[in-house]
């Protein structure tokens, strides 16, 4: 990347920013000071030379350019989330956060706008049918079940603040970052052959979480979530 090309980015980011300033009225004035306005003069006027006398040393050039993208990119985003509330509702839906034998998923954004939808898992091992599923405003739960094997659970929910799930797990189960269609998710793997393979999965575009408990192999449980897909009602 030249200077020019660095110059006209910080010069569009710094413009923006002044002008989306001035189109958001401020609670209180804060009156300054000549000084200060004759440096944000200088600075809009040539900000890579305003730059380059505050840093005269060639080796902090890399880090001269690093910060211009850094503050471009902050800029902008900062602009984004300043008016657009669903563009800060997209940024996080879901955080994290482990507490000894639990992981725990918080839940952010305004609850449905309508029922959600239906969805199924296609792609069941040999003999499980479904046999229950359970519907709230908020979250759906499917059973499917096969003769002397253990039930498969599959659930999703609409990720709204004050919505909470959580999993347990042990200090030998293996916690894996995984992709599901695209989309990024938990794998968690006990070591123990009794217990259940957990895979979570978030759709932020539909605002959706969804998660399979089933005692298979991971790469059975992989392939179920992948398959999971729109149903009829009456399924």
């Amino acid at each position: 990347m030249t200077d020019q090309e660095l110059d006209r980015m910080l010069r569009r980011a710094l413009l923006d920013a002044a002008d989306q300033e001035a189109q958001t009225p401020q609670e209180t004035e804060v009156p300054l000071s000549e000084g200060h306005r004759r440096r944000m003069r200088e600075m809009l006027r040539d900000p890579l030379l305003w730059f380059r006398l505050r840093n005269p040393y060639p080796w902090r050039t890399v880090a001269r350019r690093a910060a211009v993208v850094l503050l471009m990119l902050s800029l902008s985003a900062a602009m984004v989330l300043a008016v657009s509330p669903k563009a800060r509702a997209d940024i996080v839906r879901w955080t994290m956060e482990q507490n000894g034998r639990r992981v725990e998923f918080r839940y952010h954004g305004d609850g449905p706008a309508q029922a959600l939808p239906q969805y199924r898992i296609a792609a069941l091992p040999e003999g499980y049918t479904e046999t229950e599923r359970a519907e709230a405003d908020w979250n759906v739960r499917v059973t499917y079940e096969c003769t002397g094997k253990q039930w498969i659970r599959f659930s999703y929910l609409y990720m709204q603040d004050g919505t909470a799930s959580s999993v347990g797990i042990a200090e030998s189960d293996t916690v894996k970052d995984i992709t599901v269609s695209g989309m990024s998710g938990k794998l968690i793997l006990p070591q123990s052959s009794e217990s259940d393979n957990v895979i979570i999965w978030f759709d932020t575009a539909q605002n959706l979480m969804f998660s399979i408990h089933a005692n298979v192999d991971e790469s059975v449980i992989i392939a179920m979530a992948e398959s999971v897909s729109l149903c009829n009602s009456t399924n």
